[in-house]
């Protein structure tokens, strides 16, 4: 009785230290089990694939898992995936708060990852690459915010500025995914094809 009156306080404890830090729980958003399939399979391909890829323009197997991520979840349950373990569903998070114009939270998501130097292979239309997480996102989001001449708010802005002060060089980012590229192109071959 004792045993299970200890591990009902540690567990209270636990609880406590976690929202008195602001953590949230794993199981703050739980998604279905079609979501986890989607999410499982994206993670295991490991590449970020546009709508139309190839001289031909199909829609590549792993946009379609995006596409039915996207479809059939909510803005929490996307940005509980914000941060997880795989760099292509984190970019794919990235992706559809740009898409979104959902700037703010955007921003947040880089902030959390412009330290990132983990290489993906992407792939749009027939141009693709390899990057590193914290340079593709704050490339595009600059980019996104000038080609829908955003202008975040002060603070907003100098956040962002900071971080575009703090990435690599081109030269240094190339470097990095090059060291790495080897590794990510075997794993985008390995799974289902680059166009796949």
């Amino acid at each position: 009785m004792t045993n299970r009156i200890l591990l009902l306080l540690i567990l209270v404890g636990c609880i406590s230290i976690t929202e008195a830090t602001g953590q949230k729980s794993s199981e703050a958003y739980p998604l279905t089990a079609t979501q986890d399939t989607l999410v499982s399979q994206i993670a295991k391909d490991g590449t970020v694939k546009g709508q139309y890829v190839s001289r031909i323009a199909f829609t590549p197997q792993q946009y379609i898992r995006f596409d039915s991520l996207r479809r059939i979840s909510s803005l929490q349950e996307m940005m509980s995936l914000a941060n997880h373990p795989s760099a292509a569903v984190r970019i794919y998070v990235f992706n559809f708060l740009l898409d979104n114009k959902d700037w703010e939270r955007a921003l947040q998501v880089l902030q959390t990852n412009y330290k990132d130097e983990t290489a993906f292979y992407h792939l749009y239309g027939c141009i693709g690459w390899v990057h590193t997480v914290g340079y593709f996102m704050g490339l595009n989001l600059k980019l996104r915010l000038q080609k829908e001449n955003v202008v975040l708010d002060n603070k907003s802005q100098k956040v962002f500025e900071s971080i575009l002060a703090k990435l690599p060089s081109y030269d240094k980012e190339e470097k990095i995914a090059k060291r790495q590229m080897k590794k990510v192109m075997a794993q985008a071959d390995k799974v289902d094809g680059i166009l796949n």
